[in-house]
């Protein structure tokens, strides 16, 4: 449902809105996401400042690679107010230029890309492996081949299993069944 249907709860019946709504989705009048419902063609308008800002923190997490500064770092370092500064990570989130890893941490869409292409490629190397001992893939192992430090490892992971790519078998992450897809961007 409609994150508006409650809101227009006056208008009339929840299910006519939400069907009201479909059909100006499908005809194009406008267009639905998972930020919500929004007029075909409209796009966010930043000043040049909050631009600027963008440029920066985008720098900054991408630069950061697989290890990108942590949001309450990016508030502390930047030149306005917090929740400035969260709109624009919301904004950079929703045009899918960053990834919430989770609640603290943000990651460029281009590097984690290529993180779950590297997974990808060494869970079909275990695949293809006959002498292997456990398959699948410790928090551990996971830091070890991205490089990453624990701190970052661990919701890396819980990320994995929360967008499908992986799914937890004890201590271990294994590729998820449906899940032969390779991001390769």
């Amino acid at each position: 449902a409609s994150p508006l249907v409650p809101r227009l709860r006056d208008v009339g019946e929840p299910r006519l809105i939400e069907a009201l709504i479909d059909l100006l989705v499908a005809r194009g009048n406008l267009v639905r996401d998972a930020s919500g419902i929004a007029l075909a063609g409209h796009r966010v308008q930043l000043s040049a400042a909050k631009r600027s800002q963008l440029t920066q923190l985008l720098s900054q997490i991408e630069a950061g690679g697989s290890q990108p500064p942590l949001i309450p770092e990016l508030e502390r370092d930047a030149n306005a107010g917090r929740d400035a500064i969260r709109a624009i990570l919301n904004l950079a989130v929703r045009q899918g230029t960053l990834l919430a890893i989770n609640d603290a941490l943000l990651m460029s869409s281009a590097v984690e890309t290529h993180l779950r292409n590297r997974l990808a490629d060494e869970f079909a190397a275990q695949k293809g492996s006959d002498d292997s001992g456990a398959a699948g893939l410790t928090v551990s192992d996971v830091r070890q081949l991205l490089d990453m430090t624990r701190k970052y490892a661990v919701p890396y992971c819980e990320f994995l299993d929360r967008v499908g790519f992986t799914r937890r078998v004890g201590d271990r992450r294994v590729l998820a069944t449906a899940t032969e897809n390779r991001v390769r961007a």
